[in-house]
């Protein structure tokens, strides 16, 4: 039985022209963008650049690129291969979404934020890695650590703070955050919440955090993280709003938190 090939009308994903879904399937554009049956995206993107006809697949090639570089720092890092719900989570990530990972123990959520956070201090950013207790910030943080040696031996300024550590190092942890010495930030969610107003003075590209639930069960913590990553105090007005009661479900509390987030990213 042969297959039905259908053609597409204005579905080329570069230049908006009409396609066959078999090319589509095989190759990704029409004739028109490349007139040969070239198959392999990573070639297919070479082509194009090269003839100064990557448009409407400019933004797919910088996905493909962002992604095969955070699978190659993934894999140094952790001596094994993403699975197929880190590779999705690492697009939502590379596509600067907010979005919440919902995701049973063993799922390797907690290793795809440290190697997420660990991709952003590799470019000069800060990332913030927030966990419920004081156990979990030692553990990210000895995780953190055995990955980064993993890449390269030299310091990327990995800094945590939590109940368990020596009075010496709590001091010399709290004086690097105070400087803004760091890459990457460990702590608490009391930490966040008691000592905001320090944090306020940073700019964080990412924020992780562990056991979201545990964060909203303090409701000042979402108009605190709102303003950490940026938002203006109307826009964090708009996404209460969208919240509601603070006395919601975790699961329903969760889900409207990230309802407000995309909202607001995508408003005005």
């Amino acid at each position: 039985m042969s297959k039905l090939n259908v053609l597409l009308k204005n579905m080329c994903p570069n230049c908006g022209g009409d396609i066959s879904s078999e090319r589509l399937l095989m190759v990704g554009v029409c004739e028109s963008c490349l007139p040969e049956e070239v198959t392999g995206k990573i070639n297919v993107i070479k082509l194009l650049e090269e003839r100064g006809n990557l448009n409407g697949y400019k933004e797919f090639a910088k996905l493909h690129k962002d992604l095969a570089n955070f699978s190659k720092i993934f894999l140094e890092a952790t001596k094994r291969p993403m699975w197929n719900m880190q590779e999705v989570w690492a697009k939502r990530f590379l596509k600067n979404e907010s979005f919440s990972i919902i995701a049973p123990t063993g799922s390797g959520k907690t290793v795809f934020g440290c190697v997420a956070c660990i991709f952003e201090a590799l470019k000069g950013n800060k990332a913030y890695f927030i966990v419920p207790t004081s156990l979990l910030a030692e553990q990210v943080y000895q995780k953190m650590k055995k990955f980064t040696k993993n890449i390269f031996p030299e310091d990327i300024g990995i800094v945590s703070y939590y109940s368990g550590m020596k009075d010496r190092d709590k001091k010399t942890s709290l004086e690097r955050i105070k400087e803004g010495n760091f890459n990457i930030l460990i702590t608490t969610n009391r930490f966040f919440s008691s000592n905001f107003n320090l944090l306020s003075n940073f700019v964080f590209s990412l924020i992780f955090i562990d056991d979201i639930d545990s964060f909203l069960k303090t409701s000042k913590n979402v108009d605190l993280v709102l303003r950490l990553i940026g938002f203006e105090e109307e826009f964090i007005e708009s996404a209460l709003k969208v919240i509601g009661s603070k006395k919601e479900e975790s699961l329903e509390g969760r889900e409207k938190f990230k309802e407000a987030v995309f909202k607001i990213r995508n408003s005005g």
